[in-house]
């Protein structure tokens, strides 16, 4: 069939959103485990950067804004204005599960920069590690990257990355694949 949008909320202007926008921008790096989504929100922190938040929710209740809850740095709450920072990321970025370094994996480009950076954290509460450099675009200006996990080899030693970069025109961009073994 085709697909089809929920209707959230009838009543209001946009029916089938979640959230207003006076709230984080939820929705990215979202991950399944032990029957709940879990999902990033990387909003501007009033420099260059982007404060990452976190929020769960069970499958089941996935379009039940009361049923989400976010992490404060202690506890889940239902309050999304408790949400507390968990690192400094990007909104576009990718986490997922590396078994070779057995800890969750964010990647991302850093702004107005030519690195793609990484982070660790043994679970996605926390605590992150700092950046580190996995990749150094060089006269390029990477932007939107992410590792590929359905292609990682080794147990995932062996990741691919994607980003964007410009080329000629207006919209003239590729996507390079970089290939990045990781140490312990």
């Amino acid at each position: 069939g085709l697909p089809e949008r929920p209707v959230i909320d009838a009543g209001a202007e946009h029916p089938d959103l979640l959230w207003n926008g006076e709230v984080p921008g939820w929705g990215i790096a979202p991950n399944i485990v032990d029957g709940r989504l879990y999902t990033f929100a990387c909003d501007t922190n009033g420099g260059f950067g982007h404060d990452c938040t976190l929020a769960r929710v069970e499958l089941a209740d996935i379009h039940v804004l009361a049923a989400w809850r976010y992490w404060t740095g202690d506890e889940w709450s239902a309050d999304v204005s408790r949400a507390e920072p968990l690192f400094e990321g990007a909104p576009i970025m990718s986490i997922t599960f590396n078994e070779f370094l057995g800890e969750w994996l964010a990647v991302y480009s850093a702004p107005f920069s030519s690195e793609v950076v990484a982070r660790t954290a043994p679970e996605l509460t926390g605590p992150w590690s700092r950046e580190s450099v996995i990749y150094d675009a060089g006269d390029d200006e990477p932007y939107d990257a992410v590792a590929h996990a359905e292609y990682e080899e080794h147990d995932g030693q062996v990741i691919y990355v994607t980003y964007s970069r410009h080329t000629s025109g207006w919209f003239g961009t590729e996507f390079p694949l970089i290939r990045v073994e990781l140490a312990r």
